[in-house]
């Protein structure tokens, strides 16, 4: 076979082969495409019944679904059902709480000042419905700022209308308002963050409540939404931190001091960082004042934070009124006099205790010696309330200082009728508007306590009655002195003997001996010497007992009771007068009258010993007295006396002149003077008695004074006269001697 046929057998075969394979794959591919047929309407069956099944799945979910949405409304409504009947419920129950507060503040406000209601069923209502009102809240911040608040209103009436209750009450007030604060802390503190932090501030400690306030304030502060409701909150606070401070100061003053300077410094110190609140720091930076000047004794510290308060003050209103009074207390206090009258000026226009403002004008007028200023003053408080005792008291005190007793009697009983006028009123239920002490009771400083413009000031008809009788005594007028002693010392108050009833006591048997009342004298000096034992004041009570002891000698005497008088001089007086001046370190005042007790005492033994034991005996014993006190006049006085008895008048004249600083020598110039002297004396009347030494010197009074210095100067006088004479007479005869006493007649 040629290679052509071959190439053509094999093209052929290839051909051949190729339409076999074209057939097979024809086959199969039939086949596969019938497979794939079958297999697209297995896969389109399954899909639709794949539709089918998951339409059914979505129609049951699309039903769950609804179903479940219907079941989340229900709930919803339900939830918000229940939401509404608990916020109705808390709302009502709000409601309920701010009645019971109404009504607690009602029941305190009306019943505070009489039994209705008492204090400890107000603090445990105030106590519950303060711990219901933190519970109820939704957001702790308001119901803290009411709870601080009901707080704060019902304790400030207890304490203004019921300042001195039991201590077991005290305390509890005391504890109410540091529980409110502690518990107003807890409160905000355990709230869990449902109210955005503003003050990223650490939690203080509950125990210490100065700053467990100053938190707190902070706290409630950044909460308020608008800038009033700041303003209102800082004026809880504040309102809250003074009457916290004063409580520490008046119901638990131990170890508080610095607790009450850190509360309000606090406070004033945020209230000043604020603007709109800058006035309402005012009232603490008030008490931080007050505190300074009187607990501290710090009044530059006092006057720094005067001056901040009264920048804040118009002074038109009462409230600036107190403000102003007591920023010129603290002027006073550091010596600035003229500042002090013109707050007490502005504190008049406010019509705060006008009279009392003048009164302290009149204090400062005093202080200058400016009486006449001081009198106007008193006269416009007598002005401004013509029935004021006080007024008329201070006016009295005052005709004291200026030496007119006269008119300091008058106006006393002027004083005395004011004062019972009132107490008629008091008793009849008219006026009794007064009576309460509240205002002083923070502070308990002796020395400041007249300038309290409070009834702890007002005149007392006791005081009265002391003052008049001294007036009364000083004028000479015995019985009326007498009479207003006997109501002093009958007060059912002064039962314990103090320094102003022992100086009453020694003055009360004085002007009965001056009355003429020896027997009552003698048994008033015993009834009084049993009193000033009892007395805790040494050296009042040892002045009392020697001038008592002293008195009595002088009731025993007028008694003629001359041994029982002696015995009682040299047995019991004058020990006692010697033991005190063996006393190595006595005091200058009571120094100064034991010296002046003994130079009576030895007066007394002289005059006792005359009438036992003749002059003689009675002038040694001056002599020895002289010895001791050589300035002492009534001893020179007594001692001339007796010379003059015993008829030596010349050394009776020349100790005499020599203490009335006489210059008896000379001529006849010398003479004119004791002419005059003489007239000077005899112009002056000398009555039956001697009563006082009122005007006198050291003891010995004017009249007794008048007497001895007429009888001295007509003696001198006349003793003058009787030189002149014999002169006279010695010229003649010496001029007869010489032969020139021819006298030439007259025609």
């Amino acid at each position: 076979m040629s290679a052509a046929e071959r190439l053509r057998f094999l093209r052929k075969k290839r051909q051949e082969n190729m339409m076999v394979r074209r057939e097979s794959v024809a086959g199969d591919d039939f086949m596969a495409e019938v497979a794939n047929n079958m297999k697209k309407k297995g896969k389109e069956r399954q899909r639709g019944e794949g539709e089918q099944v998951e339409e059914e799945r979505k129609r049951r979910q699309m039903q769950e679904e609804m179903k479940a949405k219907e079941q989340e409304a229900e709930r919803k409504e339900r939830e918000e059902q229940e939401a509404r009947e608990r916020e109705l419920r808390r709302e009502q129950e709000r409601q309920r709480i701010l009645t019971v507060l109404f009504e607690l503040v009602r029941d305190v406000a009306t019943g505070a000042q009489s039994a209705n209601l008492g204090d400890e069923v107000a603090l445990l209502r105030l106590e519950s419905v303060r711990s219901q009102l933190l519970r109820v809240g939704s957001a702790p911040e308001p119901a803290a700022i009411a709870a601080c608040h009901v707080t704060s209103q019902v304790v400030a009436l207890l304490v203004c209308h019921r300042p001195n209750p039991a201590s077991v009450t005290q305390h509890k007030r005391v504890f109410l308002l540091e529980t409110a604060v502690a518990s107003a802390v807890t409160a905000i503190a355990s709230f869990g963050g449902a109210v955005e932090e503003k003050l990223e501030v650490e939690i203080p400690d509950r125990r210490d409540i100065s700053t467990s306030f100053n938190w707190l304030l902070q706290k409630l502060f950044g909460s308020t939404q608008t800038p009033q409701q700041a303003v209102n909150t800082v004026a809880i606070m504040a309102r809250l931190c003074v009457l916290l401070g004063c409580c520490w100061l008046r119901y638990d003053r131990v170890g508080k001091l610095s607790q009450v300077e850190k509360l309000l410094k606090g406070c004033s110190d945020f209230c000043l960082m604020h603007g709109d609140s800058e006035r309402l720091a005012k009232w603490p930076l008030f008490l931080l004042g007050m505190v300074a000047m009187m607990e501290k004794r710090d009044h530059h510290t006092a006057l720094q934070c005067f001056r901040g308060v009264v920048d804040k003050c118009e002074g038109e209103d009462r409230e600036d009124g107190v403000i102003f009074y007591w920023y010129a207390v603290v002027l006073i206090q550091s010596g600035r006099s003229s500042e002090a009258a013109v707050a007490l000026d502005k504190c008049i226009r406010a019509d705060y205790e006008p009279a009392m403002c003048l009164s302290l004008q009149a204090l400062l007028n005093l202080q200058a010696r400016d009486f006449h200023a001081a009198a106007e003053q008193l006269q416009r408080s007598l002005e401004i309330d013509f029935s004021q005792s006080r007024s008329f008291f201070n006016y009295a005190l005052l005709m004291e200082r200026m030496e007119n007793f006269e008119a300091q009697q008058q106006l006393l009983e002027y004083a005395l009728d004011a004062c019972t006028d009132r107490g008629d009123r008091r008793s009849d239920g008219v006026d009794g508007s007064d009576v309460t002490d509240s205002s002083v009771a923070l502070f308990d400083r002796a020395e400041l306590a007249p300038l309290f413009p409070s009834q702890l000031t007002r005149v007392t008809t006791s005081k009265i009655h002391f003052h008049l009788a001294i007036a009364a005594m000083e004028n000479g007028n015995w019985l009326e002195s007498k009479k207003h002693f006997e109501e002093f010392l009958g007060n059912e108050q002064l039962l314990q003997p103090t320094a102003i009833v022992a100086e009453a006591a020694q003055y009360y048997v004085y002007v009965l001996l001056q009355c003429k009342f020896p027997s009552l004298a003698l048994s008033a000096c015993e009834h009084y010497l049993l009193k000033c034992e009892e007395c805790s004041d040494e050296g009042v009570q040892i002045l009392a007992v020697l001038m008592l002891h002293l008195y009595k000698a002088d009731a025993l005497l007028c008694l003629e009771c001359v041994d029982e008088c002696y015995e009682h001089l040299k047995l019991i007086v004058e020990p006692k007068i010697q033991e005190q001046l063996r006393q190595p370190k006595p005091t200058n005042a009571i120094s100064h009258e034991v010296v002046a007790c003994h130079a009576q005492l030895l007066n007394n033994l002289a005059v006792v010993t005359v009438c036992r034991s003749g002059i003689d005996a009675a002038m040694t014993i001056l002599r020895e007295g002289l010895q001791q006190y050589p300035d002492c006049l009534a001893i020179k006085f007594n001692l001339v006396l007796l010379l003059w008895r015993k008829d030596e008048k010349a050394t009776a004249c020349s100790l005499w002149a020599k203490a009335r600083d006489w210059n008896i020598q000379g001529g006849g110039a010398n003479h004119v003077g004791l002419t005059k002297l003489t007239r000077n004396a005899a112009a002056f009347t000398i009555s039956e008695h001697v009563h006082d030494d009122a005007g006198g010197e050291e003891g010995v009074s004017t009249q007794q004074l008048v007497y001895l210095d007429a009888l001295i100067l007509s003696h001198l006088r006349k003793t003058q006269d009787s030189k002149l004479e014999d002169r006279s007479l010695q010229l003649v005869e010496n001029l007869e001697s010489m032969g020139t006493t021819d006298i030439p007649s007259q025609d």
